[in-house]
């Protein structure tokens, strides 16, 4: 019999995912099958949209991909982001992409502007390379709102590290809607990440909205981004796989 292929076995995955909010809805789940597809979806650029996000920092571009399982007609976005780092360690500008930070690079060091904010779908990261820290808040009550003193916007409690080159803090996921988030790179280190979304039927958290819509790439750093993450892919299925633990003794 014909094993499915990789991206069969994405589609499948997908279908998998609960209608609803609950215990059964583990994002995470995704992000194997979606790495083993990446290398295939990657060679369709027309397949994807891009967007250019700069309305509040971190400053990334992202590309992005449906896919949909027919059977159960549930469907998740795969995005791919790549932060910008401080203009002078940058692998897009070097590649001749301007750096947003170049007008502005007191911004690296201001990283309390970064973008607080609750996700208007379920999320799954799994970073490729860089480092960040995030701060977490949990709210009370779905909604969004830009004023610090608003009672929607709960206070970031908790923080925690995500770093591509550790495993165990490589990938994470937010299967909770009342979870808000703040992305800190760390020393302003480029940072390049996938993001698979789903939007149960229940989960009617809001997100923040840029005042004017967000342009799409260019054909330059649209180029870009293809070129860096098939790059990291070919490196990434040369690496040697990490021994797996042993039975406990």
């Amino acid at each position: 019999m014909l094993q499915p292929n990789v991206q069969t076995r994405l589609r499948q995955a997908v279908g998998t995912l609960p209608e609803v909010c609950g215990p059964d809805l583990r994002m995470e789940q995704l992000i194997d099958p979606a790495l083993a597809a990446l290398p295939e979806l990657l060679q369709d650029h027309t397949a994807w949209s891009s967007v250019y996000i700069d309305y509040e920092p971190p400053f990334l571009m992202r590309i992005s991909l449906p896919v949909e399982d027919p059977k159960s007609g549930r469907k998740i976005h795969i995005a791919l982001h790549y932060f910008f780092g401080k203009p002078d360690g940058d692998a897009a500008q070097a590649a001749g992409i301007p750096n947003p930070y170049q007008q502005n690079p007191d911004l690296l060091q201001q990283q309390s502007a970064n973008n607080y904010h609750p996700h208007p779908w379920a999320t799954a990261f799994h970073l490729f390379e860089g480092s960040y820290r995030q701060r977490i808040g949990h709210a009370t009550a779905v909604g969004y709102s830009y004023d610090p003193q608003s009672s929607l916007r709960p206070s970031a409690t908790t923080e925690q590290a995500q770093d591509a080159s550790d495993p165990a803090l490589a990938r994470y996921a937010f299967n909770d809607k009342l979870i808000w988030h703040q992305v800190l790179p760390n020393n302003g280190t480029p940072v390049a990440s996938l993001m698979i979304t789903y939007i149960p039927q229940d989960w009617d958290q809001n997100g923040p909205k840029p005042v004017q819509k967000q342009r799409p790439l260019s054909e330059a750093e649209k180029d870009f981004m293809f070129s860096h993450f098939k790059k990291i892919l070919t490196l990434t299925a040369l690496k040697p796989e990490a021994p797996k633990p042993g039975p406990r003794r």
